[in-house]
Order: structure tokens, then sequence, then C-alpha cells
């Protein structure tokens, strides 16, 4: 099977402490959306620079207006909010709505 490519984007908005933030790398994100598309047989994701641009451009406005809502753009997406979150849990919510 080929490569297979999904615009998917996470827009994960953090507000929290500096612990919580450290835990919020590229490879956190990856890893556990990777071991959750692995469950159901999904080829893993790859880390799209354009893609996490435009996540963190609308985060960016979306918090500045005190907004929760989805951007209705090109791509799919996941919000989440908390004060202690890492995007690991983040990503672990989203994941229980479809593989509980």
């Amino acid at each position: 099977m080929g490569s297979c490519y999904v615009v998917f984007t996470c827009l994960v908005i953090l507000f929290g402490t500096n612990s919580a933030l450290a835990q919020n790398t590229i490879q956190d994100y990856l890893a556990v959306h990777n071991a959750a598309r692995a469950r159901v047989g999904v080829g893993p994701m790859r880390w799209d620079n354009k893609w996490a641009t435009y996540a963190r451009n609308y985060a960016n406005k979306i918090k500045g207006q005190c907004l929760f809502q989805h951007s209705n753009g090109p791509y799919g997406e996941n919000l989440a909010l908390g004060t202690t979150m890492t995007g690991r849990q983040a990503v672990n919510l989203w994941v229980l709505v479809f593989l509980p």
C-alpha cells in the first residue's frame, strides 16, 4: 500500500503550566495519533509545517477572541481546551470518541 496522506489538523489551545507545555512536542502528537491509527489499520501521519502553521494561526485567532469553534476551513480539525492538558491528553480525548 502506498503512502496515505491524511489532511488532519489538530488545534490544541493549551493554557497552563510550563510543565504541561513541555510535553507538547511534535513527536508527542504524532506518537499518540499514530498509535490510535495503527489500532484501526490506518497508516501513520507525518508532520506537515503548512498544516501546523494553519492550525497555529487559527488557534491564536480564536484564543485572542475567546472563541471555541471550528474554522470551517480546508482541513479537518479537533479542538481541545484545558488549563493543564497536554497535547497527548487532548489527542486521547478525541480518540476515545472513536475507539472507546
